[in-house]
């Protein structure tokens, strides 16, 4: 039950770091659209920062999957296909090599237009996700172990005497 909520509570806090950094995206793309930021050190941050999404994204996963076979739920199963098909997509982007972002190529409004929709989808992703992790998180936490064969409802160990009569 103890490892359901630390797994449970890393899938939840894990998902809000992934909607860190997109929201790290966003505030890369408002500093190189306001021109605090040269689109080479705006094309270092961005580079550097897609691994490590994509690292805790398949770290996600892992213990997504492994939860669904210890603590079966529709909500879980639900996350594991979003999150799964999501994952896929940037694995795609990452074997293809399109992920990278080339500081020439900044300023061409279909990488601008691409690069928006892209972190537009992730939000969106990374918010269902959240929920859903809360909810699962709510479940495991509420979940209450079995109780011994014959306990009747209502009696504590050790006050089955009647008290003050």
């Amino acid at each position: 039950m103890a490892f359901l909520i630390v797994f449970a509570l890393t899938l939840l806090v894990g998902d809000v770091v992934l909607l860190g950094f997109v929201t790290y995206k966003i505030l890369k793309f408002g500093e190189l659209e306001d021109d605090h930021m040269n689109p080479t050190d705006f094309a270092r941050d961005m580079n550097y920062v897609y691994p490590l999404e994509l690292g805790l994204q398949a770290l996600l996963l892992m213990i997504q999957v492994w939860m669904i076979m210890a603590f079966y739920g529709t909500p879980q199963l639900l996350a594991i296909l979003l999150n799964g098909g999501y994952l896929g997509y940037h694995m795609h982007l990452f074997s293809t090599q399109k992920w990278k972002v080339d500081a020439a190529k900044v300023w061409n409004p279909t990488f601008k237009k691409t690069s928006q929709t892209q972190i537009l989808i992730g939000v969106v992703c990374y918010g269902v996700l959240f929920f859903l992790f809360l909810y699962n998180t709510i479940k495991v936490l509420t979940n209450h172990p079995p109780k011994a064969p014959g306990a009747r409802p209502g009696r504590r160990a050790g006050h089955n005497r009647r008290q003050g009569y």
